[in-house]
């Protein structure tokens, strides 16, 4: 058995590889200039704290005892995709249930795990404000937006911890 491509055909076959080699290279090129990253929100249980997080600003958090506060280690549900060189926002919101006051509140970014660069670190964290006003017991903050950037040279997808305290 013989198989011919006919000048037709062979046109049709060169043109969807063609099409699927063009497809490929702009995936690859989208995901070399992108960082997925999910991370796990450590929780440090002085004074009761607990945490929601969203993608869009709530401009005020939910009320103390509402259930999207988890007072526990978890897995941020939300993913970030932070564009390399660029940044990613999601806003935090902090409860106190406990019986003092949370003084001296802070968000900080811990170990980091399969973000490639050249540049190290690759991923930052900063928070607006810069400063987490005192939390006094049963009350809630403000929201505050947690900025993770990453360098121009960073790529891949990975993991990172964030440690509220």
């Amino acid at each position: 058995m013989k198989i011919i491509f006919e000048p037709k055909t062979y046109k049709v076959v060169k043109g969807a590889i063609l099409l699927i080699a063009v497809a490929m290279v702009a995936y690859v090129a989208y995901a070399a200039t992108t960082i997925t990253a999910s991370n796990t929100v450590t929780i440090t249980p002085a004074n009761g704290i607990g945490v929601s997080i969203t993608l869009t600003n709530p401009t005020t958090c939910p009320a103390v005892s509402n259930p999207s506060y988890q007072t526990g280690s978890f897995t941020n549900p939300n993913a970030w995709t932070i564009p390399a060189g660029g940044s990613g926002v999601q806003y935090f919101c902090l409860e106190n249930t406990g019986t003092g006051t949370d003084a001296t509140p802070s968000i900080t970014m811990g170990a980091t795990s399969g973000v490639t660069c050249t540049t190290a670190p690759c991923l930052s964290l900063t928070t607006a404000p810069t400063t987490i006003p005192p939390i006094p017991p049963s009350t809630v903050s403000s929201p505050v937006a947690v900025t993770v950037s990453s360098t121009a040279s960073a790529a891949g997808s990975g993991t990172f911890s964030i440690t509220v305290t």
